[in-house]
């Protein structure tokens, strides 16, 4: 687009190398300066960047890429986990802190799982603050739509006694959709909310 400039950076907000992968950040007439009455976004997203390379204000983006050797953009996802769903961009985190909120989970994980559009669910994994206690997914339903808009519902809930971890402590999102797939380790079976 006329008038818009993208820089891939690092965590330092020093410029990517080309083949590397950066965030990008867009600058420009056309990119809003501030978000309209949320100042905690604009907070975040909008960094004046004073170095050596780069001296302007930015919109951070969130979405990782890479540029190849011919001077393209190579996209290859999302830092924050931001996916876009029913025609809307949802955030899986805000998801995750909303169910972490439920007086009875211990822990969740959310994430989409499935190929395109109506293909696609959110599904969500808890765990229990406390072995053998019991929570009716209708409560769980209940609370998520209390604290969020109808398009950030997961479609389907799985209790687990704890979170897969990887070996580095994160999330384990391959086992994650390994349960989703295998309803027969005695896990609650998923029910359709939307």
């Amino acid at each position: 687009l006329d008038g818009i400039e993208m820089v891939l950076l690092d965590d330092n907000l020093m410029p990517t190398p080309r083949g590397l992968v950066g965030e990008a950040y867009i600058s420009g007439k056309p990119v809003l300066d501030e978000y309209w009455k949320r100042p905690d976004l604009e907070a975040t997203q909008f960094l004046n960047v004073e170095n050596r390379y780069i001296g302007k204000r930015l919109y951070r983006t969130g979405d990782m890429m890479s540029l190849d050797k011919k001077g393209r953009f190579n996209y290859h996802g999302r830092k924050d986990r931001q996916i876009k769903y029913r025609g809307f961009r949802i955030e899986l985190l805000e998801m995750e802190a909303t169910l972490n909120r439920h007086r009875d989970i211990s822990e969740s994980a959310v994430m989409c799982i499935g190929g395109e559009n109506d293909k696609q669910i959110i599904a969500a994994f808890y765990s229990l603050l406390e072995a053998g206690a019991e929570v009716r997914l209708l409560e769980l339903q209940e609370h998520m739509q209390k604290h969020l808009p109808y398009y950030m519902q997961p479609n389907r809930f799985y209790l687990v006694n704890e979170l897969p971890r990887t070996i580095n402590g994160k999330v384990d999102s391959n086992k994650l959709l390994e349960i989703a797939a295998d309803n027969s380790a005695g896990l609650e079976v998923p029910i359709d909310i939307l």
